[in-house]
């Protein structure tokens, strides 16, 4: 226990994630021509790309502290420059490093809580 406050009281956990059946640990992988990266989450988060006056709808299908991969009704070209806007939280900055079709997979240039933007309670 870190603090009590009347009947509130916070805890320190150290494998928080893990009570929701998530980890924050790093993918190693077992394929010889895998790449070492951050775990991800598969979720299904609405989210908005801001190009323009107009956001376009997307949904985030995964993500993880350094990435996410989302899907829309609009083609990105690799390496272009997004902003993404999820639920109520500050917009993030991502470059696109790969696109098919309506999926895109970017690189957040700041690392996110995925714990906080998972389980975000009104």
């Amino acid at each position: 226990m870190r603090w009590c406050r009347g009947g509130k009281i916070g805890f320190h956990l150290e494998d928080a994630l893990a009570i929701f059946g998530l980890t924050d640990d790093i993918d190693s992988g077992y394929a010889e021509h895998h790449q070492i990266r951050d775990r991800r989450q598969t979720v299904h988060l609405p989210a908005s790309i801001v190009l323009v006056a107009t956001p376009v709808p997307v949904t985030v299908r995964d993500i993880s502290q350094t990435g996410m991969r989302i899907e829309g009704p609009v083609a990105v070209d690799t390496e272009s420059t997004l902003l993404i806007k999820l639920r109520d939280r500050p917009l993030l900055l991502g470059t696109v490093r790969w696109a098919s079709g309506a999926k895109a997979g970017l690189q957040i240039a700041e690392r996110i809580a995925v714990l906080k933007l998972v389980y975000h309670y009104d």
